[in-house]
């Protein structure tokens, strides 16, 4: 693989992550606003705590949580471009994650093991991938 190619690859990857940011972002508002609508259900239960607000609660915690990982896979895919070492070092430990979460999800979590899988051999083990985040 040549500097380019690798330069190429590192800017696919990076695309990836551009993509799965906005898609995380945009569920965490989905989440946002699903729980504020559940914010205002007032369904009393025996505790005397309505379950609405609880779960809307939950919702809204969750998007704000969803929000911030989006958030993260920017960073680390401008990280990327950039060749730092700390976005291919994030990359590696996000992709070894996807591949052990895609095991244990067969055989629905097929794309999920191939996908990260891919990444992680790229981003950990190509020698020109490694060499381009090494000379910056």
């Amino acid at each position: 693989m040549k500097k380019t190619e690798a330069e190429i690859t590192i800017k696919i990857i990076a695309i990836f992550y551009f993509v799965i940011a906005a898609l995380t972002i945009l569920a965490g508002i989905g989440s946002l606003v699903g729980g504020a609508f559940l914010g205002f259900l007032r369904t009393p239960t025996l505790m005397g705590i309505t379950t609405g607000i609880l779960s809307g609660s939950i919702m809204v915690l969750a998007g704000i949580l969803t929000i911030a990982v989006g958030i993260l896979e920017a960073f680390v895919g401008v990280g990327l471009l950039n060749h730092k070492e700390w976005a291919r070092i994030t990359t590696i430990v996000i992709s070894a994650l996807g591949v052990l979460i895609g095991l244990t999800m067969l055989p629905f979590g097929i794309v999920k093991l191939v996908v990260s899988g891919v990444i992680l051999y790229f981003v950990a083990f190509s020698k020109p991938v490694t060499r381009l985040f090494r000379r910056r």
